[in-house]
């Protein structure tokens, strides 16, 4: 079809996953490609320009979280990959950052399989600045619980993408619970606080 019918650009798709393979595509076709929809756009520097993302998605979401629990000084962090969340692909980059950021940082990566392993929660147990950071699309809210607890995490962190879920308050009962948005101004960090109209309201009725 690209044969019979030259394409001068593709505009916009979207994709759960990684969107390395469509860069691809375009950077074998020099077809500019201009404001993909995705999470995990293909990393700075690993393909070259004809792609033109809005931001770098979880990529720079695991620089504010980093730069956050850096200034919080939550430096053992247990980070969580969620089944189908595509998360392995900034796993990596969040581990090697950390050190950038910090050189005090203690990363441990698990996936969610790993974490039905109760061995896990007896060999390694948290304090109150352990983080727990969850890729997570769909968070299922009582597995994340149980393994804030076998973190031992006093503060749990998710994107933004994982805010949409309405069933969060478990989490908020028993450690600070927020989610950083993929935007940054002026390299600032902008991690926010999850809260919810009716806990505002509650608050209002007191």
């Amino acid at each position: 079809h690209l044969g019979c019918q030259p394409v001068f650009s593709i505009i916009s798709g979207q994709v759960e996953g990684p969107w390395a393979e469509v860069s691809r595509f375009a950077e074998d076709h020099q077809i500019p490609t201009l404001f993909p929809i995705t999470d995990l756009p293909a990393e700075l520097g690993t393909l070259g320009g004809y792609t033109l993302y809005f931001s770098r998605g979880w990529f720079l979401e695991a620089d504010l979280m980093l730069n956050w629990l850096s200034q919080e000084d939550a430096l053992d962090v247990w980070q969580v990959v969620d089944e189908g969340s595509h998360g392995d692909a900034v796993t990596g980059y969040f581990q090697n950052q950390a050190l950038e950021v910090d050189p005090r940082f203690e990363i441990r990566s698990f996936q969610a399989a790993q974490m039905s392993d109760s061995q896990q929660c007896s060999e390694q147990s948290g304090n109150g600045k352990t983080a727990l950071v969850v890729w997570t699309r769909n968070p299922d809210v009582q597995r994340i619980e149980s393994w804030r607890r076998c973190a031992g995490a006093g503060v749990v962190m998710m994107p933004a993408v994982a805010s949409d879920h309405q069933d969060l308050r478990v989490l908020e009962q028993n450690a600070e619970l927020r989610f950083s948005y993929p935007f940054a101004l002026q390299n600032e960090f902008y991690p926010c606080l999850l809260y919810t109209s009716d806990a505002a309201d509650e608050e209002d009725s007191v």
